[in-house]
């Protein structure tokens, strides 16, 4: 799959709060950036393998490669399509979808080491309809996807949801995104376009093999379409020109 540079699709002299991606997916659903996750959405329908594909990971090689901003748009796509779904930030170090949130006392970390009840943890998005467990914790914790306890919420999550996205961390130099991997469903492995070196993207590959990891596929991120286009792979984005008349820029 193929997600765009929201800088290389917005309009120009887009301002505000909407110019931030993942309120720009919500306020304009008929966007390219916005069907790029539909897009994404449709492969996880018809690659479903029924109840026992509801947890998924995404990781990537290194950090910076967009993958909480993909988790959280993922997740607001997902519930805007009628979904149940959680977004669970279980990058401890980063916490990016935590921080696309907003600050908030509580979150994975206190549920499994102080026993919060799991629905005084959650924090529901009005604005599509989900629900995201923050990182929380005032430190990383150790070792915290090895305590039988996190097995015990994300089973609760999988009773409750459709959909558990876990944001998890770079494969490549964080032992919790082995773990993780191991752990999921299915895993989405992302990689940033024209940046992610060779090296490190094939040794995070490596790693997930290891880990028996069931990696459902793979996104390019953060792609300028028009620069993509100009190169002529023949990917998706090769066609965004053609395509650019069934996006509507305006909600």
């Amino acid at each position: 799959g193929v997600l765009p540079d929201f800088r290389s699709v917005k309009p120009k002299g887009l301002r505000g709060p909407e110019a931030a991606p993942a309120e720009y997916l919500v306020s304009h659903p008929f966007s390219g950036f916005a069907e790029a996750f539909r897009n994404l959405r449709a492969f996880l329908m018809v690659s479903s393998r029924g109840d026992d594909a509801k947890l998924i990971a995404l990781t990537s090689a290194v950090p910076r490669e967009g993958k909480s901003l993909t988790s959280f748009c993922l997740a607001r796509t997902l519930a805007l399509s009628g979904s149940r779904v959680v977004l669970v930030d279980c990058d401890l170090r980063q916490r990016g979808a935590s921080k696309l949130l907003g600050p908030k006392e509580v979150g994975l970390v206190e549920v499994v080491q102080d026993k919060v009840p799991l629905t005084d943890a959650l924090v529901f998005d009005e604005k599509s309809g989900m629900f995201v467990l923050p990182a929380c914790g005032k430190s990383v914790p150790y070792d915290l996807f090895s305590n039988p306890e996190t097995d015990e919420v994300l089973r609760q999550l999988s009773e409750q949801f459709d959909y558990v996205i876990l944001d998890a961390p770079p494969i490549l130099g964080v032992a919790d995104a082995r773990i993780l991997a191991a752990k999921a469903d299915r895993v989405l492995y992302l990689v940033q376009w024209n940046k992610t070196p060779l090296r490190a993207a094939q040794s995070a590959i490596d790693i997930l093999q290891e880990c028996g990891a069931n990696v459902a596929g793979a996104l390019l991120t953060k792609v300028n379409v028009k620069g993509q286009a100009r190169y002529g792979y023949g990917d998706s984005s090769d066609y965004y020109g053609y395509f650019k008349n069934y996006y509507i820029a305006a909600a």
